[in-house]
C-alpha cells in the first residue's frame, strides 16, 4: 500500500514536473517570439527612418540644384539684358533720308531730326565732323547740331548764317550749348557756344549786325 502511494505520488510529481517544463518551454518560446517581433518592428522602423532621411536629403539636393540652376538662368538673363541696354545706349544708329541719300546717325540725333522735320521741313544734308559731331541742314537754312556732350541743339536765322560763315563744324566757337535767347539789352538774340558767343543785335542806328565773341 505504501509502495503504491509512493508510486502515485511519484507519478504526480513527474506529471507536475512535465507540465512545468512544458509551461516554461511555452513561455520561453513566447518570449522569443515577442523579442523577434519587437526586433522586426524596430528594424522596420529603422529602415523606414533611413529611407525617409534619404528621400529628404535627395529632395533637398534637388531643390538646391534647382535653385542654383534658376539663379544661373536669372544671372544669364540679367547679363543679356544689360548687354542689350548697353548696345542700345552706345551703338544704336538710325538711317535718315536726305536730298543726298540716306545717312546713318546716332539714334538720339535721328529722333531730334524727326521732331524738327514737322517744323522745318526735309533734311537737305547731314555732315559729320571730328569727335562724332554732326550737323543737319534743313530746308530754309535752319541747322541742328549734335554731340555726346550737348546732345541736339538748334541754330536758326542770322546766327545760323554767321556760324556757317565761321566754318560750321570747324568754327572756332565750337558747337552750341543751348538754343538762342533774346538779348538782355536792346533787341536781338544771342547764343552760347562751347568757346564763345554769337549774337545778332540791333545797334544804336537801328541796324542789326552779327558779332562773334570768343
Amino acid at each position: 500500500m505504501q509502495k503504491m502511494t509512493r508510486r502515485i505520488a511519484g507519478g504526480f510529481a513527474a506529471a507536475t514536473l512535465s507540465v512545468a517544463l512544458v509551461a516554461c518551454s511555452d513561455a520561453e518560446d513566447a518570449a522569443n517570439d515577442a523579442k523577434d517581433s519587437a526586433g522586426s518592428v524596430a528594424a522596420d522602423a529603422t529602415d523606414a527612418a533611413g529611407s525617409a532621411a534619404a528621400e529628404a536629403t535627395s529632395d533637398k539636393d534637388k531643390d538646391a540644384d534647382s535653385s542654383e540652376s534658376e539663379d544661373a538662368d536669372d544671372s544669364e538673363s540679367d547679363d543679356a539684358d544689360d548687354k542689350d541696354d548697353a548696345d542700345d545706349k552706345d551703338g544704336a544708329t538710325k538711317s535718315i533720308a536726305t536730298a543726298n541719300g540716306d545717312v546713318e546717325v546716332p539714334a538720339d540725333f535721328a529722333s531730334a531730326i524727326e521732331e524738327k522735320k514737322a517744323e522745318w521741313g526735309d533734311v537737305q544734308s547731314i555732315e559729320q565732323g571730328d569727335d562724332d559731331e554732326f550737323l543737319a541742314t534743313f530746308d530754309g537754312g535752319n541747322l541742328l547740331t549734335f554731340d555726346d556732350d550737348e546732345g541736339a541743339q538748334p541754330i536758326v536765322g542770322k546766327i545760323a548764317e554767321t556760324w556757317k560763315e565761321q566754318g560750321g563744324l570747324d568754327a572756332e566757337v565750337g558747337l552750341p550749348k543751348a538754343p538762342e535767347e533774346k538779348a538782355t539789352e536792346g533787341k536781338g538774340w544771342t547764343q552760347q557756344f562751347d568757346d564763345g558767343v554769337i549774337s545778332w543785335l540791333q545797334d544804336e542806328s537801328g541796324k542789326f549786325t552779327s558779332s562773334v565773341e570768343k
